[in-house]
């Protein structure tokens, strides 16, 4: 019955909606939803089933003492403290390199336990569609969530960031260009670079996916994308995920 599934409740000045995730359930674990089942771990690699024109797939480095949060359990995506505020923080999941490189970062010599664990979680692109008004705005989106920088060939900056602009004025996702110095609309009226939005500790506004540079500098180059609030926590765990191993 859907009065069982679980879900996450969207708030507003006037009402509450609870919203239960979709997807078939496992009646085998708990009722829970089959996309919550990691199945069994695979050697990190992109999978060579996966389809770039239908499905953008993202990327969660971990440790293995952190899998139980994902292993049948909702994901909370107010988890983490990241330059973009509390949220659950992905990469690309269309490369390893990007995985690779931040465990290289942020493991340490002499570490209980290192980065070693990746989570994929694969979006159909109608569902990254409906965060945007037009079908261009997504095939953007598409681009800045399957690689790790840069923009769609034979577009300008100048032409990307005017797109970006109109996409973050939408209020469901927020962009922010290679250059951290450039400044981008964060709603209707306000611009700020990615260095002004870092120093507000959370930034502002109600976008629930916030994508761009990442603050260590062995990590520029690679674009992390935060899903937060309500709506975040309602798209990452109503999506297939999997699990591999470095």
């Amino acid at each position: 019955m859907n009065d069982s599934r679980p879900g996450v409740e969207f708030f507003s000045e006037t009402k509450s909606q609870f919203r239960v995730f979709p997807g078939e359930m496992d009646p085998s674990n708990n009722g829970f939803p089959k996309n919550w089942d990691l199945g069994t771990p695979t050697a990190h690699a992109v999978p060579t089933e996966l389809d770039p024109a239908t499905t953008t797939s993202l990327a969660h480095v971990t440790r293995p003492s952190a899998l139980h949060h994902f292993d049948h359990a909702q994901v909370n995506v107010d988890s983490g403290e990241g330059e973009f505020g509390k949220g659950f923080y992905l990469t690309t999941g269309h490369e390893t390199a990007a995985q690779n490189q931040i465990a290289s970062v942020w493991n340490k010599p002499g570490a209980k336990e290192n980065l070693q664990e990746v989570l994929r979680f694969d979006v159909g692109n109608n569902v990254l569609r409906k965060m945007v008004e037009t079908d261009g705005q997504r095939d953007f989106l598409v681009h800045v969530m399957q690689n790790r920088n840069g923009y769609p060939e034979g577009m300008t900056e100048q032409a990307a960031v005017e797109m970006i602009n109109q996409i973050n004025a939408q209020g469901k996702v927020l962009i922010f260009p290679d250059n951290k110095d450039t400044k981008v609309k964060i709603d209707s009226t306000n611009e700020k670079s990615w260095h002004e939005y870092v120093e507000m500790k959370g930034g502002t506004g109600d976008h629930y996916m916030v994508i761009g540079p990442q603050k260590p500098d062995d990590l520029q180059g690679i674009r992390q994308i935060a899903m937060r609030y309500q709506m975040g926590e309602f798209m990452i765990n109503s999506v297939p995920r999997s699990h591999q191993q470095m």
